[in-house]
């Protein structure tokens, strides 16, 4: 029988006053940098495929939010639907090693969505994002989610319960009832649909976004809830809480949005260090495919499942280190397009990972959280051994990319898409506590075609 969490009333009395004055300005600026890498994979998914048809229904119920990337106004509720699935679609989203998950697809698109709709200025816009980003990642980062359990459209989607709390000036009372009222209406997301490459899995965070909307509005409209409903919903029914005391750990000292990932890697982030250790290899003496005998890849167990090595779809190309280490060597490219239809059914990438095992490593495991580590022996036919270990991927919190990186990564993403507007939509987000309305970023983020 699940019981109360009393931390859980510390942990949003805290957001619920949050100020933008009292976040450190460190912080702020994570947090911007974070949108700017999210909007960008919101552009660059907002082309996958089956999003277009979903653009064309939801402008059949229009708006005043955007549908990124397709010049679509909608309703609140598509819009986060639509951005939330987006986001997620080419594995290039933020993370969050500590609390396991995507803290920001979670929150960012429902705050812009209702934003857009009721005319909120960004400095309300950037507080209820990091307040709603503490809440979610402290949330995932408390409770472990059974092992068929995939991450998106669970935990973290209390935190855009959280954001949308702080945007209407809920009391810490209702920021709580909003968040049990959401814990009941997640997504029971299956990790299978992410190894089997069902596009499915992209859903998942939209609908749970859709659905923290109106678990927030709900409150404010007398509906009742569970008050056991987050422990019941996350502690029994999907996982377990496990460290109860991250929830409020070195609260408004240690912050969560700070202490993210970036990808530069259209992948699952556990094929990282596996990824960065096979570039290493390639760097130091690039193998041709048909010198190669095997690969074994050892790594931590979140990443040892990953192990299909002929993948159907790009989604489950994505979730395969197999793969991914064979398109590495073969390509030296480990963007989309490594991972695409063009290079599904490339077959000497295919007759590679066909060589490539993939094994646990239990004392790499225990390295968890602060590292995610892999150890990659490519052998080749002529005996000789090439090894690299990888213990920290480069984007980690503890071997980040530098600002001017992610810059760079936001323009390749942004500009096929938006053209030269990119350029201002970069200035609008870097100066987001003084817009007044966020239809002066958004109306930047439609596509260049179109004017």
């Amino acid at each position: 029988m699940a019981e109360p969490i009393p931390a859980l009333r510390e942990l949003v009395e805290f957001a619920a006053g949050l100020r933008l004055e009292s976040i450190p300005p460190a912080v702020r600026e994570r947090a911007k940098l974070t949108i700017l890498d999210l909007v960008a994979a919101n552009l660059a998914g907002s082309r996958d495929p089956g999003m277009e048809g979903l653009a064309r229904h939801l402008a059949r119920h229009p708006g005043k939010a955007s549908a990124i990337g397709t010049g679509v106004r909608t309703t609140a509720e598509g819009a986060a639907l639509f951005n939330g699935a987006a986001i997620v679609a080419l594995e290039l989203d933020e993370g969050n090693q500590f609390a396991r998950a995507h803290p920001g697809a979670h929150v960012w698109p429902a705050v812009l969505a209702v934003a857009e709709e009721e005319g909120k200025p960004g400095s309300s816009v950037l507080t209820a994002f990091i307040a709603g980003y503490e809440v979610g990642a402290r949330i995932a980062a408390a409770f472990t989610l059974k092992r068929a359990v995939h991450p998106h459209g669970s935990l973290c989607s209390v935190g855009a319960a959280a954001a949308l709390s702080h945007l209407w000036g809920y009391s810490p009372e209702q920021m709580e009832s909003s968040l049990h009222q959401a814990a009941s209406l997640v997504v029971p997301s299956d990790w299978g649909a992410a190894i089997a490459g069902a596009t499915v899995r992209n859903l998942f965070t939209g609908v749970a976004l859709r659905n923290a909307i109106l678990a927030t509005q709900s409150i404010a409209w007398g509906f009742t809830y569970h008050s056991l409903a987050l422990p019941a919903v996350f502690g029994e029914i999907l996982g377990e809480l496990t460290y109860p005391e991250i929830l409020t750990q070195e609260l408004g000292g240690t912050w969560f949005v700070a202490r993210n990932y970036f990808k530069m890697y259209a992948c699952c982030q556990y094929v990282h260090s596996t990824l960065d250790a096979v570039m290493e290899i390639r760097r130091r003496r690039n193998p041709a495919p048909e010198e190669v005998e095997a690969v074994t890849v050892e790594t931590y167990n979140l990443a040892a499942r990953l192990t299909n090595p002929a993948p159907e779809t790009p989604l489950a190309a994505k979730f395969s280190i197999p793969h991914a280490v064979a398109a590495a060597l073969v390509l030296g490219e480990t963007g989309p397009e490594a991972f695409g239809p063009r290079n599904l059914h490339h077959q000497v990438i295919r007759d590679l990972a066909l060589r490539v095992e993939v094994r646990e490593d239990p004392r790499l495991t225990a390295m968890l959280p602060k590292a995610r580590p892999a150890r990659v022996t490519v052998t080749l036919k002529n005996g000789e051994r090439l090894v690299e270990e990888c213990l920290q991927s480069r984007g980690l919190a503890d071997n980040p990319f530098t600002p001017a990186e992610l810059e760079e990564k936001f323009f390749r993403l942004s500009t096929p898409v938006i053209g030269e507007a990119a350029a201002r939509v970069r200035e609008a987000i870097w100066q987001l506590e003084e817009l007044v309305d966020m239809h002066a970023l958004t109306d930047h983020l439609v596509p260049h075609n179109n004017g």
